[in-house]
């Protein structure tokens, strides 16, 4: 894994990559092994590759940000972090609508938008006990959009306005 990890992000980056899944092995583990017993270990072995691709594709920018909130972990702590919590189809209708309510944000002073539901809920009602930002769909859809396409750049244009996102 370190020679692929390597290969996939350079030494440094590597070491931090390997040095997180170290960290959080037994936290992966642990519950795989209790539901799926001896297939835990392929599970865990998947999962870890998927986060190595994930790496590879990852923006260096947003690379920094990952090492800036390690250093901090508990930066949306902050006294000076302003959250804002929406329904995005009431907030925005469509993701493709979000970049123009960015300068709202940015006069409310907002530092953290945390955007729900984005993937599709579940048909049916929903409860206080199961909102539908919490009970989502098997289908893995985007609601109300189509794909997740749209996402990494609605991501940019408030992390631009100096907020951060969460959904």
């Amino acid at each position: 894994m370190r020679r692929e990890a390597e290969a996939l992000l350079g030494a440094t980056e590597a070491a931090v990559f390997l040095t997180r899944v170290q960290r959080h092995l037994l936290d992966l583990f642990v519950p795989l092994e209790r539901v799926y017993g001896a297939q835990a270990e392929s599970l865990v072995g998947r999962v870890v590759r998927l986060a190595l691709d994930a790496a590879a594709t990852r923006p260096s920018e947003l690379r920094l940000l990952d090492r800036r909130r390690e250093v901090d972990p508990v930066w949306f702590q902050r006294a000076r972090m302003q959250g804002y919590v929406c329904y995005t189809e009431r907030f925005c209708v469509t993701l493709a609508q979000l970049p123009s309510r960015v300068d709202y944000l940015a006069e409310l002073g907002v530092t953290y938008l945390h955007l729900m539901p984005l993937l599709r809920p579940r048909p049916g009602r929903t409860t206080v006990a199961t909102p539908s930002s919490t009970s989502v769909a098997r289908t893995r859809r985007w609601a109300p959009w189509p794909s997740s396409a749209l996402w990494p750049s609605r991501c940019e244009a408030v992390r631009s306005a100096g907020a951060s996102t969460w959904c």
